[in-house]
Formats: C-alpha cells, structure tokens, sequence
C-alpha cells in the first residue's frame, strides 16, 4: 500500500481530537459503525428517568417525555 493508504488507515485508527476523527473517511465510517449499532441495539424507544446530582443542584431527565423547546 502506497503512502496515501497508510494515513487514511491512520485516520480510522487513532483517537478523536477536539470531538471529531481527523479525517472525511473516518468520520463517514464512524457514522456507518452508529447508524449500524442504532439499528441493532436501540430498536426500541428510550424510556425511563436519569437525575444527576452536583453539590445541591438536581436535574433529572424524563426520557419519554417530548423535548423542551430550545430557547
């Protein structure tokens, strides 16, 4: 393999910097491997609660709920 293909394999292989992977292919084979895991593993709508507690501050998080509108 050529130069080219040993960086694109780079690309795939290492860590996210700042939120994203360094390269166009790895982040179209980044979003292939999700939307593969999504459809395998989260066929079902999330339902539930999730409270997160920091000092004396709550928030909780009703899963099944609609989303608050962003203001």
């Amino acid at each position: 393999m050529g130069g080219r293909a040993h960086a694109a394999g780079d690309g795939l292989a290492g860590p996210p910097k700042a939120g994203f992977l360094g390269t166009t292919t790895a982040n179209t084979w980044a979003g292939l491997a999700l939307r593969q895991f999504s459809q395998r593993y989260e066929r079902e709508a999330v339902t539930g609660n999730t409270t997160a507690l920091l000092g004396t501050a709550t928030q909780t998080v009703h899963w099944n709920a609609a989303p608050a509108a962003a203001g």
